[in-house]
C-alpha cells in the first residue's frame, strides 16, 4: 500500500473513531435504527439475512473494542444497560438482545471514554 493510500486510510479510521467517541443517547439510538433499516432493507432486497451478519459483526466489534477498553475495569451502574462485565458478556448480550444492547454498548462506551464513569475499587 503507498504512502497516500496509508494516509488516507488513517484519516478515515480517526475520523470513524472520533464519530464513534462523542456518542450520546440520541446518536446511538439513530446509528443502531439506521443499521436496522438498512440491514432489514438489504435484506429484502437481496433475500439474503443481512441482518444476522450485521448483528453477528457488531457484536464481535464491541466485544473486541470492549476487551480494548477493558470494560470489567469500570463501574456500571446504569439501570438500562445489562451486565457488561466483560467481553464474552457484551458479545452475548448483543448477540440476543441488539435493539437494545448495542445503543446501550455505544452509550457505555463513549462516557468510559470521556472519563465520565469511574474505576471499581480494588474490593469490587
Amino acid at each position: 500500500m503507498g504512502k497516500d493510500a496509508r494516509v488516507y486510510l488513517d484519516s478515515i479510521e480517526t475520523l470513524l473513531k472520533r464519530l464513534i467517541f462523542i456518542m450520546g443517547w440520541r446518536n446511538s439510538l439513530l446509528l443502531t435504527l439506521l443499521i436496522l433499516v438498512v440491514g432489514i432493507g438489504l435484506g429484502a432486497i437481496t433475500g439474503s439475512p443481512i441482518m444476522r451478519g450485521l448483528v453477528f459483526w457488531t457484536a464481535l466489534w464491541a466485544a473486541i473494542d470492549s476487551h480494548r477498553i477493558e470494560i470489567h475495569k469500570y463501574k456500571i451502574t446504569e439501570s438500562f444497560v445489562p451486565s457488561f462485565g466483560n467481553s464474552w458478556s457484551v458479545f452475548l448480550f448483543l448477540l440476543l438482545l441488539w435493539v437494545y444492547c448495542f445503543p446501550a454498548y455505544l452509550i457505555i462506551r463513549g462516557k468510559i471514554l470521556k472519563g465520565i464513569i469511574p474505576l471499581r475499587n480494588e474490593d469490587e
